[in-house]
């Protein structure tokens, strides 16, 4: 089995988004730790999930980039789950397009 390596960001949009080499680990740790509690805890909350936001969004881009057509999507009941665990994609070579359409009906932003 061979492994590519994996560079951050993943996208060359997100690359020209960030300022400097170190700025997407800052990214992505505030998007794993972005849920708090006690003192600012909805700032922090708030804060993480924009992280995750755009972390997610990196991932989504690259596969664009990539050749593929992408969707994403949060889980039902994503109030449930885990926080900043929610978050889907699903993606399709972009000749295959139109298989992401029968996935529209299942999204929900709540």
């Amino acid at each position: 089995v061979v492994c590519p390596v994996i560079t951050h960001p993943r996208s060359k949009w997100m690359a020209e988004q960030l300022a400097g080499p170190g700025d997407f680990a800052a990214l992505a740790q505030a998007a794993d730790t972005g849920h708090g509690d006690g003192a600012n805890a909805d700032t922090i909350t708030d804060l993480g999930a924009r992280a995750k936001m755009n972390v997610e969004l990196d991932r989504v881009e690259a596969a664009r980039e990539a050749g593929y057509s992408v969707e994403s999507l949060k889980l039902i009941r994503a109030a449930d789950a885990p926080p900043n665990k929610s978050d889907l994609l699903v993606g399709v070579p972009a000749s295959r397009a139109g298989a992401l359409k029968r996935l529209r009906p299942l999204m929900s932003c709540s």
